[in-house]
């Protein structure tokens, strides 16, 4: 089976809102609550930091990164426009936190721009990951901060809506 998140976009609609949902439902989880709060606390970010998150998907972690962050400023880049669009109507209060459409292979910021880079669940999702932490090394200050976490936990599932009767079989099986 193909990765969905290959291009998001060509799935549609239902797809991007019901996977933002579930990414959602996946950052609330008390494993992935735990391993979350414990990089992001061994981060220090200061007033005038950069913090960046590589391929933020509808911008769960993005949020609690900017939570964190304030009053540093954090961009979330994601290569899918339906993501992206999904990300900035989810945002809620955090004026520090922007979300653009772009590929973690070239994104558009200057050599040595970036404070903290991060990539959650990421690396899993791209087939080749090299010029990901290339382009990582290249925005990165000297001295800065990459967190990558992909994370892999006993909570896998197969549905994308509650009581989805796929993932029901698949935990039977």
């Amino acid at each position: 089976m193909a990765d969905p998140f290959q291009d998001v976009d060509a799935a549609g609609e239902e797809f991007i809102s019901a996977f933002a949902d579930s990414m959602d439902e996946r950052q609330s989880d008390p494993t992935m609550e735990k391993i979350v709060s414990k990089y992001l606390g061994r981060l220090e970010f200061s007033e005038d930091s950069l913090t960046v998150e590589v391929g933020c998907g509808a911008g769960a972690v993005t949020r609690r990164i900017a939570e964190k962050a304030l009053p540093g400023r954090v961009i979330g880049f994601e290569p899918s426009v339906g993501f992206v669009n999904e990300a900035k109507a989810r945002v809620g209060g955090y004026d520090n936190v922007e979300f653009v459409v772009a590929d973690g292979a070239s994104l558009p910021l200057d050599d040595g721009a970036v404070d903290i880079l991060i990539m959650h669940t990421v690396l899993t999702h791209v087939e080749d990951p090299e010029p990901l932490l290339t382009e990582a090394r290249r925005v990165l200050k000297s001295g800065g901060y990459m967190v990558v976490c992909d994370a892999d936990f006993s909570k896998a599932s197969l549905g994308n809506m509650p009581n989805d009767p796929l993932d029901a079989c698949a935990k039977v099986f």
